[in-house]
């Protein structure tokens, strides 16, 4: 699955997280403007935010060193469930770059727990 297939997914379950109490965002190591073309042309009902300069995928690490053009660092992609106080509750981290979430372990995860 790709990145853009793996983000329509989220996008379908996003109501239902919504009704959960769960404010989904993406974070993208595209800049602003490509961030919100991808938002606009897939019709994605939540916020891509630019993470150009890769701080937060370095605190999170996901900094996958040399994977992306010419050498360049990418982001290793992970699905990740913060509370409010920034603890992580859940979280998905790729092995491999085609290894993504489905959605529906995304939304069971989260029901296990928020309740």
């Amino acid at each position: 699955m790709s990145c853009v297939a793996e983000l329509r997914g989220l996008g379908a379950i996003h109501d239902e997280l919504q009704k959960m109490g769960v404010r989904m965002i993406a974070v993208s190591v595209d800049s602003p403007a490509e961030s919100a073309r991808v938002v606009t042309r897939n019709k994605l009902p939540f916020p891509i935010l630019s993470d150009a300069d890769r701080t937060v995928i370095r605190e999170y690490g996901l900094v996958h060193k040399g994977g992306g053009p010419g050498g360049s660092e990418i982001a290793i992609p992970a699905d990740i469930l913060v509370d409010h106080d920034g603890k992580i509750l859940w979280r998905h981290i790729a092995t491999k770059v085609q290894d993504r979430t489905d959605p529906d372990d995304v939304v069971a995860a989260v029901r296990r727990v928020t309740n």
